[in-house]
């Protein structure tokens, strides 16, 4: 699906200068609102040129005999400099300002979530009109403690082609794709995020809730990820950046971790992954063969970036709690 085509389908505060004081801006909700079994999550850093597709794609979703589906729609800033605030004070029901990284903005969520159920949502993603009711429906089972949504992605040029051949590759593999929404009782119980990860954050998660006996379900509905116009050197600088965090979701705790084992959790990380779905691989041998370069970037951008926080004093390691 082209990015057009996504966007097509889906749809005045200034942040303080002393991060230390801030109290959430709530609007009243509305009617509709106020019988909402979903808090959705999105953490924003100056993400000014994706937040309003995101956030109108929250807010206009669907149920599934087509009447609007009411949600709680909270927007947790990391101290924006950009327009991101105004368009959050635009659509959101309630703007909060935390920090330093996504996982502590994702557990301030957590934290200010009033409904039975919550989804977080990247502020460069747009959602298909019944993510949102497909999450619910598949929570409200009582064994589901986290709900899979797939993701495919859409961006400008070769290299975003590549990154949507991931993405398509990826649909369906467990080692890969991760729950974005959760009961919040759960949630909350086993601590929420995991605040010394920036990376790997969500498969920790997930773990985590597996290993409470609860089972993770799939959505139908798919998220789709706006990549803008990556670059290989930009890419690679970012998962050098994520590669410090993955020291520490390496050799986490096995019992934090439903049992997975190093090698386990490093198989995830493989740039073999790609190849699991070889006839996706033969439909475009132009974009494969760029897909494999662009993996192999990610591993070195990765590896070095482990090798960083080796060399680096060590940071606390501990499962977030809630305040």
């Amino acid at each position: 699906m082209s990015g057009s085509k996504v966007i097509e389908a889906a749809v005045n505060v200034v942040a303080p200068q002393n991060q230390q004081s801030e109290t959430p801006v709530r609007r009243a909700l509305t009617a509709s609102a106020e019988k909402s079994l979903l808090t959705v999550v999105v953490p924003t850093k100056n993400s000014g040129r994706t937040l309003d597709r995101c956030l109108r794609s929250i807010s206009t979703q669907v149920g599934h005999d087509g009447a609007h589906y009411p949600i709680e729609l909270v927007v947790v800033d990391n101290y924006s400099t950009d327009e991101t605030a105004q368009i959050a004070a635009a659509r959101a029901d309630l703007v909060s300002l935390c920090g330093p990284e996504r996982s502590a903005q994702r557990n301030r969520g957590l934290q200010l979530a009033t409904r039975d159920f919550i989804l977080f949502v990247d502020s460069d993603m747009v959602l298909e009109t019944h993510v949102c009711v497909d999450v619910v429906a598949a929570l409200q089972s009582l064994d589901c403690g986290g709900v899979v949504v797939p993701e495919e992605s859409f961006g400008d040029g070769f290299w975003a082609c590549c990154r949507a051949l991931e993405k398509r590759i990826a649909i369906g593999d467990p080692g890969t794709e991760a729950a974005r929404g959760f009961r919040v009782s759960q949630l909350r119980d086993i601590g929420g995020w995991n605040e010394s990860l920036t990376a790997a954050e969500d498969w920790e998660l997930t773990d985590r809730i597996v290993g409470t006996g609860s089972r993770i379900d799939r959505a139908q509905a798919r998220i789709f990820h706006d990549e803008g116009h990556p670059t290989l050197r930009g890419n690679f600088e970012k998962k050098r950046y994520y590669g410090r965090w993955m020291a520490t979701y390496l050799r986490a705790s096995k019992s934090h971790m439903n049992g997975s084992t190093f090698l386990t959790r490093t198989a995830r990380l493989s740039p073999l992954r790609i190849f699991r779905r070889p006839r996706l691989l033969l439909e475009n041998p132009a974009v494969s063969l760029g897909l494999v370069a662009l993996k192999t970037v990610d591993a070195i951008g990765i590896g070095l970036g482990v090798l960083s926080a080796r060399r680096s004093v060590a940071r606390p390691v501990g499962i977030a709690t809630q305040q």
